[in-house]
């Protein structure tokens, strides 16, 4: 029902009436031709905006709950067992001496603080997701920008701008702390 109400609507009528020739075999203007293009345009205008705005409406009366809570669920969990594997990983370079102390303290924390995060189901734990995600976006915005304004004053050519713009967008999409949907 909410896909059929939120639906396209209208393209083939409105392809049927522009496709309507301007005139006749006979020469002549086809009688109402702007018209049909009118009413059909406003048909389908109507049905946009009408259906736009009550479908949220629809969606409360047929009582439809947002899903995801399932996926939601198994990212939560791959999110832990990655930050687990990362942690033990740290130990065992920590170990082998490839890396030092102070780096493997500083990764430690982070991804203590990811298992942490994903693994506490509460309200305050969703808070300080989305909390989290919109400091990562505008740190990830600010990078972005000292970036361009050093390209822009000439201190790095444009390779180096996309070189670095590419790496500032893959962090952007990794599946760090996700706030609930």
């Amino acid at each position: 029902m909410v896909v059929a109400w939120s639906g396209l609507r209208g393209a083939v009528s409105l392809a049927a009436a522009l496709a309507i020739p301007l005139r006749l075999p006979n020469g002549t203007h086809f009688p109402h031709r702007e018209l049909i293009i009118f009413l059909t345009f406003s048909v389908i205008l109507v049905t946009l905006v009408g259906g736009g705005l009550t479908l949220p409406t629809l969606v409360r009366r047929l009582r439809i709950v947002g899903g995801g809570n399932e996926e939601r669920n198994e990212i939560r969990h791959a999110l832990t067992r990655t930050a687990e594997a990362a942690l033990t990983k740290i130990d065992e370079l920590e170990k082998a001496a490839q890396i030092e102390p102070v780096h493997a303290a500083a990764l430690r924390r982070v991804y203590q603080h990811k298992r942490a995060v994903q693994t506490a189901d509460d309200a305050e734990s969703d808070t300080h997701l989305a909390l989290h995600a919109a400091a990562e976006r505008a740190v990830l915005d600010a990078q972005r920008q000292a970036v361009i304004e050093m390209r822009e004053h000439g201190e790095i050519d444009n390779v180096v701008l996309r070189r670095v713009l590419s790496d500032i967008d893959l962090a952007a999409s990794r599946p760090a702390l996700q706030p609930p949907e």
